[in-house]
């Protein structure tokens, strides 16, 4: 069983906004990809482990994601 997270609770785990508003934004906005895959869906569920690369807009961040 790989656990899962929401598109939204993860950006703002890795500080990439302050808010979940913020971050429901830039998925509407298409500003959002991981693994180089657009994320347009603000209630997507994303497997951890599989993470390597967040892209939010021209800033991209590496975060390798270690399940709790």
């Amino acid at each position: 069983n790989t656990e899962s997270i929401n598109i939204l609770d993860l950006i703002v785990q890795c500080k990439i906004t302050d808010s979940k508003s913020q971050a429901k934004r830039l998925v509407q906005q298409s500003a959002v990809s991981i693994n180089n895959e657009k994320i347009t869906d603000w209630s997507k569920q994303i497997q951890l482990g599989e993470i390597t690369v967040i892209r939010c807009g021209r800033h991209v961040y590496q975060v390798k994601y270690v399940p709790k």
